[in-house]
């Protein structure tokens, strides 16, 4: 049975989302900045803890910097997430550069 979200076919939201985490991934392992420009928002932020204070940039800032050091281990997997056409929230745990990060990622189509 196909599962529907305001009308739509929720498997067709499910691979979108699964691409996209795809291009943040592979981005992240071979440094390639196309495929994580392809995956966030240019303006969208990203917000970071650094001692007792959040430091946030935008992502047009901040994804030259990760490329500089590729992670062919990288990996990721989505703890949770919900859709509402056209957006979706997710709860995302990425390994990267010898570390755990718990992403939580809003994305937009």
């Amino acid at each position: 049975m196909t599962t529907l979200w305001n009308g739509k076919d929720m498997r067709a939201q499910e691979v979108l989302l699964q691409k996209t985490l795809d291009n943040y991934v592979q981005g992240l392992q071979k440094g390639d900045l196309a495929l994580l420009q392809s995956a966030f928002w240019p303006p969208g932020q990203f917000c970071a803890q650094q001692a007792d204070t959040v430091v946030c940039q935008t992502f047009a800032e901040v994804l030259p910097t990760w490329v500089r050091k590729p992670d062919p281990a990288t990996r990721g997997v989505i703890r949770s997430y919900e859709t509402s056409d056209p957006m979706a929230r997710i709860t995302y745990e990425l390994h990267f550069g010898g570390k755990t990060f718990l992403d939580f990622l809003l994305l937009y189509k």
